[in-house]
């Protein structure tokens, strides 16, 4: 709508608000039969995948067969067919799973411990866009956003300030900067409790499974195993 009048575009309007939403909305409505069994979607990048190459012909001649229902075109430089692995959204995929591309992740991963506050800043911000891959990285990196708070809080707010404000570390704090190998590994949960009030009425079946239930509410990150987790539940009866 303009003073000129209302005008309805015949494409998506590029660096509209919804248009990316727009464009994977439609890309999923397209590719629907395929999906999710043989066909991931991001925005205007798509993998195709099957469990072999006959599999895989048959996936692909769908594929094919839906582009040009759809009239779409395909970007022939920026496409690539009968990969082992590929990086797709900045992961590798192959048959032995998923993981991050190690050149995108090498600059953090290899940064040292921050000595002042701005490069403490820089770090919890870096590792921030990895949370959803890194196991419990809300625990793990609370310390830290603690420890930034407080420093901030004590020189202001001003980046200039940051630059040039070093970062005090204790012992203990050094430890945990250790890649995961080298630290030492001990028991560091182990819970336990008493029924109370309305719990006492509890029945025995629902006694034992709230151990387990609670265990998977606050210990989910324990869940995270790739062959899968154990649980030894002791209740009293």
């Amino acid at each position: 709508m303009t003073d000129d009048g209302g005008f309805t575009p015949t494409r998506v309007a590029q660096g509209g608000v919804e248009s990316a939403l727009h464009f994977q909305s439609t890309m999923q409505t397209v590719l629907d039969p395929l999906i999710p069994q043989h066909a991931l979607v991001w925005i205007d990048d798509v993998i195709i995948f099957a469990d072999n190459v006959g599999d895989f012909l048959r996936v692909l001649k769908v594929f094919f067969e839906l582009i040009v229902q759809h009239n779409l075109k395909l970007s022939l430089p920026q496409s690539s067919l009968y990969q082992t692995s590929i990086n797709w959204c900045g992961r590798l995929i192959s048959s032995d799973g998923v993981r991050h591309d190690p050149e995108r992740v090498s600059a953090l991963s290899t940064l040292p411990l921050p000595r002042t506050v701005e490069e403490l800043r820089y770090f919890v911000c870096a590792s921030n866009w990895l949370h959803d891959s890194l196991v419990d990285y809300a625990r793990t990196v609370a310390p830290l956003q603690v420890k930034l708070d407080a420093d901030r809080k004590r020189i202001g707010r001003r980046g200039r300030n940051a630059l040039n404000v070093e970062v005090e570390w204790t012992p203990a704090e050094k430890a945990t900067s250790k890649p995961v190998d080298k630290q030492e590994h001990v028991v560091v949960v182990c819970r336990g409790g008493m029924f109370k009030e309305h719990q006492r009425g509890w029945s025995i079946i629902e006694r034992e499974a709230f151990p387990i239930i609670q265990a998977c509410m606050e210990l989910d990150f324990i869940l995270l195993r790739r062959k899968g987790s154990s649980f030894f539940v002791i209740t009293p009866i």
